[in-house]
């Protein structure tokens, strides 16, 4: 198949077109590798710290007698990587192995351990150690208590195992040593503290020794901790349970002792009011109720001395009151006298427990005034009231006012005259008289 001149031409077009793009491309990817391969191009930089020498194979038998210098790094490697280098990334070391006593010039060795970050130089090159013979001396362990805990808890002497240890090194550094210190921070301690604690060489001053060995340099410290238990008067509560029967209440609560002495630990104490009983059961109850209790003591609290508790709970009737009124009753007026009283009605407040009171009416409660032999006229009287046991009654007035109209006397029959005879039965008049008379002679 052939093709014609006007395909043939935009074929060779095309492929021309192509072939400019692809010619762009690579030359883009070359500008771009040779500009990330400048920015990725290695720098030489010294570290802006410095770096602790290591001692490596330290003679058994010699010390370090001189203090050794820090050492500063010259490292090559990318920007990036050299910026981020920090301390840990390098390892400075002398090696000591087979030297004799005395002062030696050791180089330096550093590395680094961290990748694409060479160590380039180092400065110094070597340094100056001195080695003298090892001697060693037996100290005892001192505890030193830091931080001790709130008010409320006692501390108590502190055990360390072992309780000495060996302190070696050069002699003028170990002659500095006055105590080997176990610091132990209580700050947070309520209970005892046992705890593995790294010891410390310090001169008489209290500075720091170093360029020792202490052998163990771990030891063991048990601090006893315990919480202060404080004595204080703490009221006694009774635990009154129930209700008293229907119509009666509770008047009061007797607690016998009121107080006792209680033994409290510093948390119990801050919240510490009172103690309570055992519970007293009242419920129904119509009387008082008396009982011998326990004490329940909260955690953190016991009884200095334990004591008999008594506690009464005194029951009594419910008081209510009402009033009622009243007709005033007349005793002792005679027959057919007339006795008015003033007010004939009289307002009476009675009280009483309110079972009682609910059984009266106005039948059961007399108001009286007495008028036996009193005469006629007004009479001012003291009423006289009469209520069921148990009920007081209190009237408005105590005196009330009376009228008293007696009957009047009957008239007495006229005698008859002494010389009037008294006509016979018959009514012969004076011929009955005659024959008396001659009877009688």
């Amino acid at each position: 198949m052939t093709l014609g001149p006007a395909r043939n031409g935009r074929w060779r077009q095309l492929r021309g077109d192509l072939a400019l793009l692809l010619a762009g491309l690579g030359l883009a990817l070359v500008v771009w590798f040779v500009i990330t391969d400048s920015e990725n191009e290695p720098i030489e930089e010294r570290l802006g710290f410095e770096l602790a020498v290591e001692q490596l194979n330290v003679p058994a038998t010699l010390a370090v007698a001189n203090r050794i210098p820090s050492i500063s790094v010259t490292v090559v490697g990318r920007e990036e990587d050299v910026l981020d280098a920090v301390p840990d990334d390098f390892r400075a070391t002398i090696d000591l192995g087979g030297l004799p006593e005395g002062t030696h010039e050791v180089p330096v060795r550093a590395l680094s351990q961290r990748d694409r970050v060479r160590v380039r130089a180092v400065l110094p090159q070597s340094v100056e150690v001195t080695l003298e013979a090892v001697v060693e001396r037996e100290v005892p362990v001192r505890v030193v208590l830091r931080n001790l805990p709130a008010i409320g808890f006692t501390i108590g002497d502190p055990l360390v195992e072992p309780s000495t240890v060996i302190v070696s090194g050069v002699q003028q550094l170990v002659d500095l040593v006055d105590a080997v210190i176990a610091p132990v921070d209580l700050a947070t301690a309520t209970v005892e503290v046992a705890r593995s604690v790294t010891v410390q060489a310090q001169t008489a001053a209290g500075a720091t020794v170093s360029r020792i060995r202490i052998a163990p340099d771990v030891v063991t410290v048990r601090v006893p901790v315990q919480q202060e238990v404080f004595r204080r008067t703490a009221a006694v509560a009774a635990e009154v349970i129930g209700n008293p029967a229907s119509g009666h209440r509770v008047v009061r609560v007797d607690v016998l002792p009121s107080t006792v002495e209680v033994l409290a630990t510093l948390d119990a104490f801050e919240g510490l009011i009172s103690v309570r009983t055992t519970d007293v059961i009242i419920q129904g109850q119509a009387q008082t109720v008396e009982e011998s209790v326990g004490l329940e003591t909260p955690e953190g609290i016991a009884i200095a001395e334990e004591a008999a508790v008594r506690v009464r709970v005194v029951i009594e009737p419910i008081e209510v009151s009402t009033v009622l009124q009243i007709p005033i009753q007349v005793n002792g007026q005679e027959p057919g006298s007339q006795v008015v009283v003033s007010p004939q009605f009289i307002i009476v407040r009675v009280s009483g427990p309110a079972a009682e009171l609910a059984k009266v009416d106005g039948l059961d409660i007399q108001a009286s005034v007495d008028v036996a032999a009193l005469p006629s006229g007004q009479h001012v009287l003291s009423l006289r009231f009469e209520a069921p046991d148990g009920l007081e009654a209190i009237a408005s007035r105590e005196e009330v006012e009376v009228l008293i109209a007696l009957p009047e006397p009957e008239s007495p029959a006229p005698e008859p005259a002494p010389d009037e005879a008294e006509a016979p039965a018959d009514g012969s008049g004076e011929g009955g008289d005659a024959e008396s008379e001659q009877a009688g002679s």
